[in-house]
């Protein structure tokens, strides 16, 4: 009989310490789900930006999934991170992602999330027409960015060549300030936003001669992608609910910038150097943002790819994405 309570203290005494064991289990991964996460975002000094920064001020993710987000000053820079393995995601231009695919980097767009917003500008009452482009002084940005790659798709769609015109090369930004301090005599130029913005507010003589967006659609009746965002495959393998999470706060931070260009701007002050809340009000009025998943805009990233290096063939090594730059990230949860 003593020998039967023993063996019953025993027992009970075993699935006493289970159970504490098992409830030590269930709240070490109870504490493990809700660890917190940074995403790090790279991103440009730029009004496409500011979805970005609504989404960190709102804390769209949740309280367990920071954004530490970090501005670029060039698409090479943000691709350097990328390759370091410094950052997870990164807002850059379709030309940049596709470049690095084919490199084999780890990586995936998971969006077309910007169209283009280019314009040729103008204090001339003689530029009315493509013909009138013809032997006048144009002032453009660095050869083989997608601001020239545009204009001369859009040149050649209206039979006139780059040859046709004077062509000056300069920075974006640096053109910019010299349009603003009036230190040439700069009358013919081609400018994106908010660069458009902060020359138009500057000088109220100046208009849009052409909108290379608007022509580019009226030409091959689609729109030419901008930009969108990258993620490495590492992030995406480890974390596709919260990418999905992402994507679906991410567009509705594009409708909110949209729908708030005013607010946009305030916001958009306070995250990036240079362009007043003012300036960034009017760009995001007058840029182009609507998202749009990877697979949805297959069709829109090839045309653009195939004009682009009729233009250049040395443009993305003259290879094209393959496939595997389209596919969906991954199946509906």
């Amino acid at each position: 009989m003593k020998k039967r309570i023993i063996s019953l203290l025993l027992a009970m005494s075993l699935l006493v310490l289970g159970g504490c064991q098992s409830q030590s289990d269930n709240n070490e991964k109870v504490e493990t789900g809700t660890e917190k996460q940074t995403i790090r975002i790279t991103t440009p000094n730029a009004p496409n930006s500011i979805p970005l920064f609504y989404m960190k001020e709102n804390n769209v993710l949740g309280d367990n999934i920071q954004l530490d987000i970090a501005i670029h000053k060039s698409g090479q820079e943000a691709a350097a991170k990328v390759i370091k393995g410094d950052i997870d995601m990164a807002n850059f231009g379709v030309q940049e992602a596709a470049n690095l695919y084919n490199e084999g980097v780890g990586v995936r767009l998971m969006d077309v999330s910007t169209w283009a917003t280019f314009e040729i500008l103008t204090v001339r009452d003689d530029v009315k027409t493509w013909e009138d482009l013809k032997g006048k002084k144009l002032w453009i940005g660095d050869k083989g960015g997608p601001i020239d790659y545009l204009l001369q798709i859009v040149l050649k769609a209206n039979n006139i060549n780059l040859t046709d015109l004077e062509v000056n090369r300069i920075s974006t930004s640096e053109l910019t300030q010299m349009v603003v301090s009036d230190i040439k005599d700069i009358d013919l130029f081609v400018l994106r936003e908010p660069f458009i913005s902060q020359v138009k507010m500057k000088n109220k003589e100046i208009t849009t001669a052409f909108d290379l967006g608007n022509e580019y659609e009226a030409a091959y009746n689609i729109k030419i992608p901008q930009g969108g965002t990258v993620l490495t495959n590492e992030f995406l393998e480890s974390n596709e609910e919260i990418v999905a999470l992402f994507q679906e706060e991410y567009k509705k931070a594009i409708e909110w910038i949209k729908n708030n260009p005013e607010e946009a701007g305030e916001l958009g002050a306070k995250y990036m150097q240079g362009p007043n809340a003012g300036v960034l009000a009017s760009a995001v009025k007058n840029m182009d943002m609507e998202f749009h998943s990877i697979e949805d805009s297959k069709e829109v990233l090839e045309t653009y790819f195939n004009l682009a290096l009729e233009i250049d063939s040395t443009m993305l090594e003259g290879v094209l994405p393959d496939e595997g730059f389209y596919e969906k990230l991954f199946e509906s949860k």
